[in-house]
């Protein structure tokens, strides 16, 4: 039993084959008392990104196309919701669900989110 469960971990580890980037958000105070946001990289992690799919919703009172992907990583790369991942040429995706629920082994994945106006 335990072996099938290591050969199913090294099928899954074998398939991240994507290299993104984890960008995390980082808040500083400014001069006028609010914020300034800035997007640090957290580093380059391994990745299993499949087909993403297209919609289009009403967010905020405007229709935008919404490009939504699942992704699989390593539950060690640090990935938070809020997080964003970029992939494909500077494409930015934000973390806006994780699961992990894949208890077996050493991966979880994110549900991504990538909104533009339309």
């Amino acid at each position: 039993m335990k072996k099938a469960v290591i050969v199913m971990a090294l099928n899954v580890l074998g398939k991240l084959r994507h290299r993104v980037e984890l960008f995390r958000e980082n808040k500083t105070v400014d001069a006028s008392g609010g914020y300034a946001s800035v997007w640090v990289s957290r580093g380059k992690i391994w990745a299993q990104m499949l087909v993403p799919k297209f919609s289009q919703q009403v967010i905020q009172g405007g229709v935008q196309s919404v490009e939504q992907v699942q992704a699989r990583v390593r539950k060690h790369s640090g990935a938070v919701l809020a997080d964003r991942i970029e992939w494909d040429n500077g494409r930015t995706y934000e973390v806006v669900a994780i699961d992990d629920s894949q208890t077996d082994y050493d991966i979880f994945g994110l549900k991504l989110l990538r909104k533009r106006g339309a």
